[in-house]
């Protein structure tokens, strides 16, 4: 739980220090651009705040641990935390796009059911992909969320190219992400890596089809 709400916070305030960034130099010369700074900051906080009350809401009772006896529990089963997935993905690729990243999402081949554990794993590593590319890459950088199905596996890939003029840098902050991602992914049989690039940074994943159902 900690990993997932570094991974919310992480990856919103980054987004909002960026647009806040772009938004001060611009609002005394083009007060409607401010407004869409604005705009931005409230939406990446709404997302912010949804995804968090859902997942601190699994230590809650429905009825907000106010109902029940005196000192005792109410009874109620604890409420289920919607989680992310594959839906998401364009929602979260928008969001880092609105801060002048240029941020692409793109799929390749016949998608396959991968469970939601998986597709949570596949969330967090883009979000976290994305997050330290409007960190670390540069005023001027493209991002490339990739999602490519093979018969037997999925492979995801979230690289950027430094701004198109930094030698690839380390990643300051970002180990425990790093560690966070690699656990998650190794928990649902995949494998990760992490690796700079003559410019900018590539996280990559693989995820092997279920041998049944998912």
């Amino acid at each position: 739980m900690a990993r997932q709400l570094r991974g919310i916070v992480a990856h919103s305030l980054a987004v909002i220090v960026r647009q806040g960034g772009g938004g001060a130099l611009v609002a005394g010369q083009e007060p409607r651009a401010a407004g869409q700074v604005l705009q931005t900051f409230a939406g990446t906080s709404r997302s912010a705040l949804a995804d968090m009350r859902g997942l601190v809401g699994v230590l809650r009772d429905p009825a907000g641990g106010s109902g029940g006896e005196p000192g005792g529990s109410s009874g109620a089963e604890p409420v289920a935390a919607p989680q992310p997935g594959l839906a998401d993905l364009p929602r979260l690729v928008t969001g880092v796009r609105d801060t002048g990243v240029d941020a692409e999402l793109t799929a390749s081949g016949a998608p396959f059911a991968i469970g939601a554990a998986t597709e949570l794993a596949v969330y967090r590593l883009a979000q976290e992909g994305l997050t330290n590319a409007v960190k670390h890459a540069g005023p001027r950088a493209h991002v490339a969320v990739a999602l490519v199905w093979q018969p037997q596996e999925l492979t995801v890939e979230v690289v950027d190219d430094g701004g198109g003029s930094m030698p690839a840098p380390p990643v300051p902050g970002a180990g425990a992400g790093l560690q966070g991602l690699r656990d998650r992914i190794a928990a649902v049989g995949g494998t990760f890596s992490a690796t700079p690039r003559e410019l900018g940074f590539a996280v990559r994943a693989r995820f092997p089809r279920a041998a049944g159902p998912a």
